[in-house]
């Protein structure tokens, strides 16, 4: 009997206070919305302040006004030790406000009413080839 060792990935949907850490820990992400002319997606610098998410209108593409006051998501990937990578999704009304902690300055908050978190993990496992088990993985599906 010959064993054989395997190695896959599978992904892992984490609870928020992982997702909101790695929000935290991250400085930019790619806001998704749509517009009359259709969908829109922006690279944006943010921060994490009391369970929203704040991103300073005033940096970077005027477009990101449109986001206001309609649904949009703030998207967030990073790599975590040995290159397993993650991602987190934030969905929720956007809203123009205020500056939190920047006099004169405007924002738009995304107080999310959705958040996902994916890690991506492995796994090891033995196969035996005794009874005609491949420890070969499945081939992948074609979209």
């Amino acid at each position: 009997m010959t064993l054989a060792h395997v190695e896959t990935r599978i992904i892992d949907i984490c609870p928020p206070g992982w997702c909101w850490s790695r929000l935290a820990e991250a400085d930019e992400g790619v806001l998704t919305f749509t517009t009359p002319q259709g969908r829109v997606a922006l690279t944006v610098p943010y921060t994490v302040t009391d369970q929203q998410i704040a991103i300073p209108m005033a940096t970077f593409d005027p477009a990101v006004l449109s986001a206001a006051d309609g649904e949009a998501t703030l998207e967030v990937i990073g790599v975590a030790t040995e290159n397993q990578r993650w991602l987190v999704r934030a969905t929720g009304t956007a809203q123009p406000a205020g500056s939190p902690g920047a006099p004169g300055s405007d924002w738009l908050m995304l107080p999310p009413i959705r958040l996902r978190g994916y890690y991506e993990t492995s796994i090891r496992w033995e196969s035996a080839d005794a009874f005609g088990s491949s420890a070969e993985p499945l081939p992948r599906r074609q979209p």
